[in-house]
């Protein structure tokens, strides 16, 4: 059903008791079209972006309580996905681990700063040092308290009203 969905596809099924069972899978006769939106001057979502669950869940916990409208993804595709997305437009800044910011032929930290230049960045290590070496200075060291989050957000983007 992934493969469907993903093509912008749906899934019907058609049981009637004693008459058997249809399945079909229907395609939109062309794929269809992402437009990419930038935000907007109101925007105030974060996208949180960690292969580590528990990171990016307290992380958009403390991001949530503080009245920021929160996106979350756990690879570089899935964030890229939902940037492109109505959602995505609203988002302003993203907080993103560095080693999935870095990794890959295509990084994602690249792509959204030449695709989308309008939103900030901020990047998250456990290895702060490593990085800084490489060019990285504003790095926010993990583990992080709430209040070091909210106080490095609020630096790139306004706190909500």
């Amino acid at each position: 059903s992934a493969m469907v969905r993903d093509a912008g596809g749906q899934i019907v099924l058609d049981a009637t008791p004693g008459g058997g069972t249809m399945l079909a899978a229907c395609f939109p006769a062309m794929p269809p079209r992402r437009i990419r939106q930038p935000a907007t001057g109101t925007a105030r979502a974060v996208l949180v972006v960690d292969d580590d669950e528990w990171s990016r869940l307290s992380a958009a916990r403390t991001l949530r309580r503080a009245g920021y409208g929160v996106l979350e993804a756990e690879h570089a595709d899935a964030a890229l996905e939902l940037l492109d997305d109505v959602a995505g437009s609203c988002v302003s800044l993203i907080v993103v681990d560095a080693r999935l910011a870095s990794a890959g032929a295509r990084p994602l930290g690249a792509r959204i700063r030449q695709e989308r230049p309008d939103v900030e960045v901020l990047m998250t290590a456990s290895s702060p040092a490593k990085l800084a070496a490489s060019g990285d200075q504003d790095i926010l060291e993990k583990p992080f308290t709430p209040d070091t989050l909210l106080r490095a957000v609020r630096e790139r983007l306004p706190a909500p009203r």
